[in-house]
């Protein structure tokens, strides 16, 4: 994480833009102003996403957004053109209604599909927040083995649901 906060910093560098490393859950106890923005990539179903709504839209603005992608190996999306075949801890109904409870409104979602090449989704998993996705060795040799016989040509065919939600305006008088 060290190094792509680095990169991250040195890309925005002279912007308008404060980086902080935190637990998505606690981001209300870090952040003690408001926010135009909050980000998560690739990490969201990792996280206690009640508390993730909540911590959020305790630190943005009215009418702030908060972008989050999901992956189908993880979300169940009726937009998906296949969907996971294990029991998810959520569904898109929770995300919405998690979002209502704490005034955030679904502003835009869409679906991305790409291919990887095998071997990037296996360097992948060897990133180190990557690999608490497995209890044991086993359990990660298990998830290879399955990779490699899923891959079409060494491809991995991977579809990302994309979501913006906005914190809701106060109502005028």
């Amino acid at each position: 994480a060290g190094e792509m906060l680095e990169k991250a910093k040195e890309k925005f560098k002279g912007q308008n833009v404060t980086f902080i490393v935190s637990d998505a859950e606690s981001l209300d106890n870090v952040i003690h102003n408001e926010v135009d923005a909050v980000v998560c990539n690739s990490a969201f179903w990792q996280m206690d996403s009640k508390r993730v709504f909540e911590s959020v839209s305790n630190v943005l603005k009215q009418n702030g957004i908060f972008a989050f992608n999901l992956p189908d190996s993880f979300f169940s999306y009726s937009k998906f053109q296949k969907q996971p075949q294990k029991p998810l801890p959520y569904s898109f109904d929770d995300i919405i209604f998690l979002a209502k409870d704490n005034n955030l409104s679904l502003i835009r979602d869409c679906t991305y599909t790409y291919s990887k090449k095998l071997d990037e989704v296996l360097a992948f998993h060897e990133i180190p927040v990557m690999k608490k996705n497995f209890k044991t060795d086993d359990d990660k040799d298990t998830f290879i083995a399955k990779i490699k016989e899923r891959s079409n040509n060494g491809l991995k065919k991977r579809e990302w649901a994309f979501f913006v939600f906005q914190k809701k305006g106060k109502a005028s008088p």
